[in-house]
């Protein structure tokens, strides 16, 4: 799951858009629309007293104390360092490159560095948008670093947990990752070369071996005291959770006193503040329990299943055929057709799962 690809959570309510500070303002935040108008207020004064909490733009992240935590790279001292040579970009490419490049630095999140000994290129990823975005090879250098063992939490268990909870809310950290520091020294060691100049990280960039880990770890620790509990927090999602509005309030307080606490900031287009039910780690949460995503199972939905005689037999007949033959065995059907690589390399094979499809889909 890369942090950098979450979207915001909207509620099945809806979401009206509040300013922080007064009307007029143009920092905002998402709120639920199932809360009424006089909840909707509280809500808004709470977060404006916070407002420092939520970082607007990249140079609002001042990062975590280092004394709390810092990101070292145990790079293995049998391993000889690996220096790139600059892979040719050219063209739209270029532009991306040097666009990036010219926002970290703006940001604080790169230096400049020269000698480097570890030295790799950047890669780029177009996005679902049509947009580049900047990655680094870090392959060598993560092959050079032991892995970090410390535990993920279970998806499955922390999803349950929020079974019951009346009121909650969606928080997302702003670039979590770069809200870490790297060890001084070893900032060096990310160095990637590009047409503009040779740069470090000064702060954890995304694709290091055991960057998801040591965020974490830094999560569980400033949570301490409330995992489990009023909040649940995976990487950078979190979750406040409450039975009552009113204890909502005291819930969301105790959160924003913690990230003001440690300085780790919150981006306001990405959370959601009240609301009855939403998107958690890809379940459909609320009071009710989990339900089914409707995400998930839309193309399903959406198969417009075509009408030939075969589909057209009377509802009896169908009942009596889809008897002999039970629904798993139709599934096993599909994944055998689609494991054996026939459907990806011929583009075909529409036909045999439909004719599956039509065993389960709803009628």
């Amino acid at each position: 799951m890369d942090p950098r690809e979450t979207q915001p959570v909207t509620p099945q309510e809806g979401v009206v858009n509040v300013a922080l500070g007064g009307e007029g303002s143009s920092k905002t935040v998402n709120v639920s629309s199932f809360l009424n108008e006089k909840q909707q207020a509280e809500v808004t004064a709470l977060l404006s007293d916070y407002i420092n909490v939520f970082a607007w733009s990249p140079e609002d992240v001042t990062g975590i104390d280092r004394a709390i935590c810092e990101h070292h790279l145990n790079v293995s001292q049998v391993v000889t360092p690996v220096a790139q040579k600059k892979r040719v970009m050219a063209g739209e490419r270029q532009d991306a490159i040097k666009e990036e490049i010219t926002k970290l630095l703006g940001a604080g999140y790169i230096s400049e560095v020269q000698y480097p000994r570890w030295l790799t290129n950047i890669v780029m990823v177009r996005k679902a948008n049509g947009k580049w975005r900047i990655c680094v090879d870090f392959r060598s250098l993560n092959q050079a670093c032991p892995k970090d063992t410390y535990p993920l939490p279970r998806i499955d268990v922390m999803v349950d947990r929020t079974v019951g909870y009346e009121v909650m809310s969606f928080l997302d950290a702003f670039s979590g990752y770069h809200q870490i520091w790297m060890a001084e020294g070893d900032e060096e060691k990310t160095a990637f070369i590009t047409d503009y100049g040779t740069y470090c990280y000064r702060v954890m960039p995304f694709g290091l071996k055991n960057a998801g880990a040591m965020y974490q770890r830094m999560i569980d620790t400033v949570f301490k005291n409330q995992r489990g509990k009023n909040l649940e927090a995976y990487v950078d999602d979190i979750l406040v959770k409450s039975r009552t509005f009113t204890e909502h309030l005291d819930d969301l307080r105790e959160t924003l006193d913690t990230l003001r606490r440690y300085n780790l900031k919150l981006n306001p287009a990405k959370c959601t503040f009240g609301a009855a039910s939403g998107k958690f780690l890809g379940y459909l949460v609320s009071v009710r329990g989990i339900e089914v995503n409707p995400d998930k199972i839309a193309a399903i939905l959406a198969i417009n299943l075509r009408r030939t005689q075969v589909f057209e037999r009377p509802s009896f007949e169908c009942a009596e055929t889809s008897s002999e033959e039970q629904p798993p065995c139709w599934m096993d059907r599909i994944l055998d057709y689609l494991k054996s690589g026939d459907a990806a390399r011929q583009q075909t094979g529409g036909a045999e799962i439909e004719a599956c499809l039509c065993q389960i889909h709803p009628h």
